[in-house]
């Protein structure tokens, strides 16, 4: 299924310059800019050339170096080569393992085992999320990993 209408900011630009844009099918562009009367568009950013520049060299590195493609080898690369789904397994409360690309998301639930299953509810009566919260402050202080 292909969306209508995709937004996209931020990264379009590599993290220089704010940039915007929006990704249309071919009709819905059609329709909404019909003329030139329509043709200008509401922006929080305005009209920036920097910006516009800079985004335009993003989309042509992402072309040019096949980024797409190195991600999505680099990221099976790594759900293999770190165990991550092996670590089901060991731990109960890795529910599934998934990625695409260089993001990965790891899937926490309730344990099984009472032990643990106390602590869990406890952490989740506190404040829902929290055992993911933990998980994620450690993997930033004890290995630089970004989540």
């Amino acid at each position: 299924m292909t969306p209508d209408i995709v937004t996209i900011f931020k990264a379009l630009s590599g993290g220089y310059v704010p940039v915007e844009a929006i990704l249309t099918r071919r009709e819905v562009h059609r329709k909404v800019f019909s003329g030139l009367e329509r043709s200008v568009v509401h922006s929080t950013l305005g009209m920036n050339e920097l910006a516009m520049a800079a985004g335009l060299a993003t989309l042509a590195v992402l072309e040019e170096e096949d980024l797409i493609a190195n991600a999505a080898r680099l990221g099976e690369r790594f759900l293999i080569l770190s165990g991550l789904r092996g670590l089901r397994e060991k731990y109960e409360m890795m529910r599934d393992v998934r990625g695409k690309g260089l993001m990965v998301e790891i899937e926490f639930g309730p344990p099984k085992s009472l032990k643990l299953k106390a602590a869990w509810t406890a952490l989740e009566r506190a404040q829902e999320g929290l055992f993911a919260q933990m998980i994620v402050m450690r993997l930033m202080r004890e290995h630089r990993l970004l989540t």
